[in-house]
């Protein structure tokens, strides 16, 4: 076919080449000469092969196609992924030439690995580039290689601050280097910063560096503590709740500073006293104090006037003491838990399930059988004959349509601790975040300690399909890693829990049911699951159901169950490992108007009672007429956030009537549709 050069050439020239070089350049430029659709064509190929070169572990072929998507890319977001997956490349190849021995070409790898994060850092500025290299260049080189590259990785951090000042996990990458430097001075530089950067954050701080916090270093005898109270004028007495976790570690984990302990927890009871737990940590602190001056031969003065700066303290113990005759009737109930295991059946606790959960009846029904065959197993464990696999349940459905509702529920029948967990937040060992074990310690508060009475609770792990794997962004700690991190307590195992600052204590997880929930909707990172199985199956997948659907599209939505395979999950971003823990599975439909409208009325805890209740009690008559309870329910469809936005919407029609009407002369408070419709357009 016969190109037309000069009309190129033109062309090419409008769109900003000056010179008759630049002209020339662009004319025989092979993606300049390529339509959008021939890119996005090429750019998918090159992706494809390079997926399908990297799982049979191609890698050299894998990034060289990598590297010719790159031009093809348009969108910033994909590009970096495609530059990402080029250093992966470098980096599996680098990792295959070293277990083989092959030293020379491994060399040559390493400054390919290297070169590729440069272009990356050069092409895409972020803290996450840098801290990806600096993990590998210093960690990663050193644990798996023996390659002492500490120095080089400091470098390189050094370049990331001077871009990122304010990024704390860059400090805290650096400290870790600084201290396998044995650069006492220059780690605490570091640990300064951080406490600096997140002084307000006594979760991070106490996780990730604790008793680094209270270690003198020879050029500064001031302890970071003491650094984090002044900081800012001593900004952090203003944040209550941090200074009692800061003031509960000191008296927990840290000896011969009782004084500071009290010190904190005092300040944090003048700022806040209602903090759960606050006044019974304060009092033990004084105490402790107490005993440690006169351990220590303290002279009377000196106790005597540290007893008259806290004497409000005497008056907490007394107060506590009084309370104590009724808080151990209230222990001794342990908030109505019950260890005796009963069995009732699934009817029984569909009726019970009724009476709180409107619509989902397959839900419910399956729900039922499965919580069945859990206390089944409970009652007769360890029985000849009555082998029974441990069997986790899979919840999926849209927010709002009751998930962890119906498992409140259950709980609640059962007299058992029930705990929720983000299941977003959890990361691999060794990361910033919360470790997967951390369910279990929820789990074993729920239970008033009762480590016990935990071992048959219930864990709800929430927000699942936020940790499916993600493709191509180099170590997955918040998708894989978690999913790897929570194989362990799903399977059924003896869990060490604490850390080593923590009291340490086993709990088996073989009778603990855990309930993996989400909505497996559409994310960053590809379609929804119900999109899936649609294209899979020609099925309606988890669309909202509405009144003229098709009869066979009903009949589709009630079996999706039966539809929904493990390829399915595995396919969208979960481990086949993970999945096979997951035996039973139940799927929730979006609420329709009309259950929308009867969770206002009907259910044992329903809302419009208890505004009635408020009201009453007010001396005030609520008259909510049904054209108003139509219209509420109408907007909350209309917001398609299920059962949650009843109660906000009910919270911004009836704010007005409770804040003005008590007192009033007005005995009775009408609201009808327009009045309804007048707060929601507000």
């Amino acid at each position: 076919m016969f190109i037309n050069s000069d009309s190129i050439i033109v062309d090419m020239a409008d769109k900003g080449a000056k010179s008759l070089e630049d002209r020339l350049k662009l004319g025989f430029d092979c993606d300049a000469l390529c339509s959008p659709e021939q890119k996005k064509a090429e750019l998918r190929i090159n992706k494809v092969n390079g997926m399908g070169a990297f799982l049979r572990e191609d890698y050299a072929s894998a990034r060289r196609f990598f590297i010719n998507a790159i031009p093809k890319a348009s969108d910033k977001k994909e590009k970096e992924w495609l530059y990402r997956k080029v250093v992966e490349c470098s980096s599996e190849l680098f990792r295959v030439l070293m277990n083989s021995q092959a030293e020379d070409n491994a060399e040559e790898e390493f400054k390919r690995v290297c070169a590729g994060y440069e272009h990356l850092i050069k092409a895409f500025e972020t803290p996450e580039n840098y801290l990806d290299y600096m993990k590998f260049i210093g960690i990663e080189m050193n644990d798996k290689y023996e390659k002492n590259l500490f120095a080089e990785a400091i470098k390189i951090g050094q370049q990331a601050l001077s871009r990122f000042p304010e990024d704390h996990r860059i400090y805290e990458e650096m400290y870790e280097l600084y201290i396998y430097e044995n650069e006492e001075e220059k780690s605490r530089e570091c640990l300064d910063a951080i406490i600096r950067l997140k002084f307000d954050d006594a979760d991070y701080i106490l996780k990730n560096f604790g008793g680094a916090l209270w270690r003198r270093t020879k050029n500064n005898p001031l302890l970071p503590i003491s650094e984090l109270l002044k900081y800012k004028g001593g900004a952090i007495y203003e944040y209550p709740e941090e200074l009692y976790k800061y003031g509960k570690f000191t008296a927990e984990h840290i000896g011969n500073n009782e004084k500071l302990a009290v010190h904190l927890l005092n300040n944090a009871y003048c700022k806040k006293p209602r903090i759960p737990g606050l006044k019974e940590d304060l009092a033990d602190a004084f105490d402790n104090a107490i005993k440690a001056m006169k351990d220590n031969n303290a002279p009377p003065k000196e106790r005597l006037a540290f007893i008259n700066m806290y004497r409000h303290v005497l008056e907490i113990k007394k107060a506590l003491a009084e309370e104590e005759g009724d808080d151990e009737e209230e222990k001794a109930r342990g908030k109505d838990f019950s260890k005796e295991i009963v069995v009732v059946t699934p009817k029984d606790i569909k009726q019970y399930l009724d009476q709180y959960v409107i619509g989902q009846e397959q839900a419910k029904r399956g729900m039922s059988v499965g919580y069945y065959m859990h206390l089944l197993r409970l009652k007769h464990q360890g029985e000849k004959n009555s082998k029974m696999d441990k069997s986790n349940i899979l919840l999926l459905g849209p927010t709002g349509c009751g998930k962890t509702y119906m498992l409140q529920i259950l709980a609640q029948m059962s007299k058992v601790p029930f705990v929720t967990f983000d299941t977003s937040k959890i990361t691999s060992a060794g990361y910033v975040g919360n470790d997967a074990e951390d369910c279990l310690k929820s789990l074993v508060n729920a239970a008033n300690g009762d480590i016990e009475l935990a071992q048959r609770g219930i864990v709800y792990l929430d927000e699942a399909d936020k940790i499916k794997a993600k493709p191509g962004y180099g170590k997955d700690v918040g998708g894989e890693g978690a999913q790897q991190q929570l194989l362990k307590l799903l399977e059924g195992s003896v869990v060490t829990v604490g850390g080593h600052n923590e009291k340490k204590f086993q709990i088996d997880t073989t009778n603990i049911l855990f309930v993996v929930s989400g909505a497996f909707s559409y994310t960053e990172y590809g379609g929804s699951l119900g999109d899936r199985i649609k294209r899979r199956e020609k099925v309606v997948g988890f669309r909202m159901q509405k009144e003229d659907e098709p009869k066979a599209c009903k009949e589709d939505k009630k079996n999706i169950v039966a539809k929904l395979t493990d390829k399915d999950l595995h396919e969208y971003g979960f481990l086949p490992e993970f999945i096979g823990r997951l035996h039973y599975r139940i799927v929730l439909d979006s609420l329709t108007k009309p259950e929308l409208r009867r969770i206002l009325t009907e259910p044992g805890n329903a809302i419009i009672p208890q505004y009635e209740n408020a009201f009453r009690l007010s001396g005030i008559r609520l008259n909510i007429k049904e054209d108003a309870l139509d219209a509420i329910a109408e907007e909350a469809f209309a917001l398609n956030a299920g059962a949650r936005s009843l109660k906000t919407i009910c919270d911004k029609i009836f704010e007005d009537g409770l804040f003005h009407l008590p007192g009033s002369n007005i005995k009775e408070y009408v609201v009808d549709r327009n009045e309804v419709m007048r707060y929601i357009k507000k």
